[in-house]
C-alpha cells in the first residue's frame, strides 16, 4: 500500500504543530508496510492531508483513484491548518465553508479528542466518518541525550549551569496569561522562565512580544517557535513546563515524554491527555501556581510525572502507526 501525507504551511508561516504532525504521521507509517510517496503520480491509494487549504489537492486525488484520509483540528491556532471560522453570538466556532466542503468530501476524518468529534458533528460532519486518532509522540527524541545535546538550550539562551529553568506554553494572540505571568515570575526569582507562543509570521516578531521583551519580568525570555534542538534540550531539561492556556494534544504529549513536570494554569477540559491530580497539577490562580512549584521543589508530584510518562509512551508513534494501517488497509481495498 502506497500512502502520501501532505501539509505545507502558508508563506512565512513558521512550523509548529501542524508541521509536527506531518512528521509524526510518516515517522508513524515508517513502521508499517506502508510504503510513502511524495507525488500523486506515484499512485498512492492513500492521501492524507492536514491542511483546509488543500481542497483542490483532494479533487485532483480522487481524480487519481486515491481515497482521502483528513486530519482535522490538531492544530487551530496556525492560519494554514486552522478549520474553525469566527465565533458565533454564542460563542460556537462552526467550521469553515471551505473546510467543511473539504470533510464532506474525505473518505475518512481524524480528530484528537471528543470535543472535536462534537465540533465536526455539530457543523453538519456525519458522525459516521469522523474517529479520535491521538497525534502520537516519539518518546525517543526524548531519552537519551547525551550532555552536549542536553545542554544547547543553556548555550543558545546564555544561561548559567546553575541557573533553574521552566518552560511556559502560551499564545501572544492572547493577552490574558501576561499578567498573570508578571506574577509568577515575580514570585519565582530563582528561575529563567522561557515563553514560547505561536506567532502567524516567522520573520516579524509580533508587536505583543516586542513590548512583552521590552517591558515584561526581567527573568522571563520571550520566545517564538525554536529550532527542534534546542526546543528538546530545554524540555527534557525544564524544572516544570507551564501551559497558560490550551494545552495541544501535541505539545502535552511532547512534555509527558520528556519526564517534566507539567502544571496547568487552568484546566485544560474534556479531550487533553492532561488530567489535574492524575498526570499534571493545576494551579488556577499566580499564588497557587508558586505554591505548586515549591512543593514539587520539596520532592513532590513524582508520581504524577511516571503516570505522564506512561500515557505517552501509550501514545508512541509505534501505536500510531498500527491505528493508521489498521484504518487505511480497508480505505484501499486490502481487507
Amino acid at each position: 500500500m502506497k500512502a502520501l501525507v501532505r501539509y505545507q504551511a502558508g508563506k512565512g508561516e513558521p512550523p509548529y504543530l501542524a508541521v509536527r504532525l506531518r512528521k509524526n504521521l510518516k515517522g508513524a507509517l515508517e513502521s508499517t508496510e506502508t510504503q510513502l510517496v511524495d507525488s500523486l503520480d506515484a499512485g498512492p491509494s492513500i492521501v492524507h492531508l492536514i491542511s483546509p487549504d488543500d481542497g483542490p489537492f483532494l479533487e485532483k486525488a480522487r481524480e487519481y483513484g486515491a481515497k482521502v484520509v483528513v486530519s482535522a483540528l490538531y492544530a487551530e491556532g496556525e492560519p494554514s491548518a486552522s478549520y474553525l471560522g469566527e465565533a458565533e453570538e454564542d460563542g460556537f466556532r462552526p467550521i469553515k465553508p471551505r473546510a467543511a466542503r473539504m470533510l464532506r468530501h474525505a473518505d475518512l476524518i481524524f480528530v484528537p479528542g471528543l470535543r472535536e468529534k462534537g465540533i465536526l458533528v455539530d457543523s453538519g460532519i456525519p458522525s459516521s466518518k469522523v474517529e479520535i486518532l491521538t497525534p502520537g509522540v516519539n518518546v525517543s527524541r526524548f531519552e537519551g541525550l547525551d550532555p552536549a545535546e542536553k545542554d544547547v538550550y543553556r548555550q543558545y539562551f546564555n544561561i548559567r549551569d546553575r541557573e533553574s529553568v521552566a518552560v511556559v506554553f502560551g499564545d501572544y494572540e492572547s493577552g490574558r496569561p501576561f499578567k498573570a505571568l508578571e506574577e509568577i515570575a515575580g514570585n519565582l526569582p530563582s528561575f529563567r522562565l522561557i515563553f514560547i507562543g505561536y506567532e502567524k509570521y516567522q520573520a516579524f516578531m509580533s508587536s505583543r512580544r516586542r513590548r512583552l521583551s521590552k517591558k515584561g519580568p526581567k527573568n522571563v525570555r520571550f520566545e517564538g517557535i525554536i529550532e527542534d534542538d534546542v526546543f528538546r534540550s530545554l524540555l527534557r531539561s525544564a524544572s516544570f513546563a507551564f501551559f497558560m492556556g490550551e494545552a495541544p494534544r501535541i505539545l502535552a504529549l511532547e512534555a509527558m515524554a520528556s519526564k517534566t513536570p507539567v502544571i496547568l494554569f487552568r484546566d485544560p477540559g474534556h479531550g487533553s491527555p492532561l488530567r489535574p491530580e492524575e498526570n499534571a497539577i493545576l494551579a488556577e490562580t499566580p499564588s497557587a501556581l508558586v505554591k505548586a512549584v515549591e512543593s514539587r521543589l520539596a520532592g513532590d508530584y513524582d508520581s504524577l510525572i511516571e503516570r505522564a510518562y506512561r500515557l505517552a509512551r501509550a501514545e508512541s508513534l509505534l501505536d500510531l502507526g498500527k491505528r493508521l494501517f489498521l484504518r487505511y488497509r480497508p480505505l484501499a481495498g486490502e481487507e
